[in-house]
């Protein structure tokens, strides 16, 4: 073991102490009623400010930030589009082909949801 004179551990024992005071102000100097109150204050603020943004992003205060305009008058109806399969550039035969199955197919199961919707029963079409 070291021997440490009397002076020295008098000061190693008050830098501990000091230390430890240092580590835990609440303890040593924050247990008034206004730090504690303050510091009560400003976690509660924080809890507001923190939902009050989340509302706001959520739309619940009024449409918030991202809120998206549908409906300005901006839209294509499908009656003003006079496209045929003519205009299509690059449209082989083949292709062309193609493409008349796929739209004649998606026509022929609208066509069978309309009815099934009206009650009317159908038999089974196959293309």
């Amino acid at each position: 073991m070291l021997s440490v004179p009397p002076d020295e551990a008098n000061r190693i024992k008050i830098a501990f102490a000091e230390g430890y005071i240092a580590a835990n102000p609440t303890q040593s100097q924050g247990s008034t009623r206004t730090y504690r109150w303050l510091r009560t204050l400003q976690q509660v603020l924080a809890i507001a400010v923190f939902t009050a943004i989340l509302a706001s992003l959520m739309g619940s205060f009024g449409g918030g930030m991202f809120r998206v305009n549908v409906g300005s008058g901006n839209e294509v109806q499908p009656e003003d589009i006079k496209v045929t399969f003519n205009d299509v550039k690059g449209v082989g035969p083949t292709s062309l082909s193609n493409l008349t199955f796929v739209v004649l197919y998606i026509y022929i199961i609208e066509q069978r949801q309309n009815q099934n919707l009206h009650g009317i029963c159908t038999c089974s079409v196959r293309i």
